[in-house]
């Protein structure tokens, strides 16, 4: 089972909309309150560039504000990591089953790496961050290289998705898709979602 991060298991939302806020601080700039909006499963170069452009930073820095936002947020992440309620023991629940599990996310390392840690640690088979890719989601890259890395076939392999370009990764790929878009209450993420419990 292939599983989305940033709004699938992780409730990464208030973490960026504050980090963002202070980026725009950090340039001087007042944000329009949809500044922030659309930007669920991009990477964090392809939403900064987006924010620079709505918050009028032609020319900026993209690079060094995408290394300063991630700093930010990595340590924020350390000290509260924001898993969904259940979406923790769910995965658990689909390992125990037996069922090899993939994180497939255009999140960067730093960022994963500090989610994966304590309780999370070691709960996912492999891991596909926006560092392993060329292509990240919409492509359906990401999740063929976790099937790769699971040694399975993408036809047999089902995704766990929120967004509307992981929703389009995953299809393209070949994957059987589950849109939790549709779910309004993260805290239904047990093992009874997915008839485990």
């Amino acid at each position: 089972m292939l599983f989305d991060l940033d709004g699938t298991l992780h409730d990464s939302d208030p973490v960026w909309r504050v980090a963002l806020l202070a980026l725009a601080d950090r340039h001087e700039v007042v944000a329009a309150a949809d500044a922030f909006e659309g930007l669920a499963g991009l990477s964090t170069p392809e939403a900064v560039a987006l924010v620079h452009g709505r918050l009028g930073l032609v020319g900026g820095d993209v690079p060094a504000d995408v290394r300063w936002l991630e700093t930010r947020v990595s340590r924020v992440l350390l000290e509260r990591a924001g898993w969904y309620p259940g979406a923790l023991d769910l995965v658990r629940a689909v390992r125990a089953q037996g069922v090899p599990t993939a994180l497939v996310t255009s999140s960067s390392r730093i960022l994963v790496d500090s989610l994966l840690t304590g309780p999370a640690a070691d709960l996912f088979d492999t891991v596909v961050t926006e560092n392993d890719v060329v292509n990240v989601k919409p492509d359906p890259e990401p999740y063929l290289l976790a099937a790769a890395r699971l040694g399975l076939n993408i036809a047999d392999c089902v995704a766990v998705e929120d967004s509307p370009a992981g929703l389009a990764s995953a299809t393209a790929a070949g994957c059987q898709v589950l849109d939790i878009g549709r779910v309004a209450d993260r805290s239904a993420l047990d093992p009874a979602f997915l008839g485990l419990g």
